[in-house]
């Protein structure tokens, strides 16, 4: 299949099951590449084929907020680039979060299979805020995708940095003053005084 047509099932296959457009740069050139062949030298566009490549462009656009996390997203997750972006695009579906407190929201992810075992997720704090003192029996490894987080001597860390506590590690994680977006790959985690239930399987994305 080529041309327009060809386009358009790119377009319409790059969902997610979370119903997520994960349309990608790759996709738009390999259509421009399919749309040029069918239309032959020299030749116009087939009708239609310069608006789903612009649609397919200006989603690719839009998409790319976190884009510069995605390979360091993929490498904490053990996940595949595509799986990356899907996980932050998250970050902007006010549906996937949990409320656990005011200044604290959760959104948790269904772990592959390079970290099986872990709790495995993103975690939004408010500014100045904190989540609770909590130890990781088994370490944990922490990215910022935005804002920053206050280390227990006061500096901060900004986006991009990742941040690894040794097994058996006890703190609270702080926020800066613009707050913080993090995603979190945990192993072991206990809040005390806090009951951590099983989530359903419905709630992991």
């Amino acid at each position: 299949m080529s041309g327009p047509r060809a386009a358009e099932g790119l377009a319409l296959g790059a969902v997610d099951d979370l119903g997520h457009v994960v349309v990608e740069e790759d996709d738009v050139l390999v259509a421009e590449a399919l749309v040029a062949a069918d239309a032959g030298p020299g030749a116009a566009a087939p009708r239609g084929a310069a608006a789903l490549l612009a649609r397919l462009s200006a989603t690719v656009a839009q998409a790319g907020r976190l884009e510069r996390h995605a390979a360091a997203a993929a490498a904490l997750l053990g996940a595949s680039p595509r799986r990356a972006r899907q996980v932050l695009r998250l970050v902007d579906d006010p549906g996937a979060w949990l409320e656990l407190l005011p200044t604290l929201h959760t959104l948790h992810l269904r772990p592959e299979a390079a970290r099986a075992g872990a709790d495995v997720g993103m975690v939004r704090l408010a500014p100045d805020s904190a989540f609770p003192h909590h130890v990781h029996h088994g370490g944990e490894e922490v990215l910022v995708l935005e804002g920053s987080l206050r280390d227990e001597a006061g500096a901060l860390h900004g986006p991009g940095v990742v941040l690894v506590e040794a097994p058996g590690s006890a703190h609270e994680t702080v926020a800066g003053p613009e707050g913080a977006v993090y995603l979190a790959v945990v192993r072991g985690l206990e809040v005390p005084g806090w009951e951590i239930p099983e989530l359903p399987l419905e709630l992991l994305r």
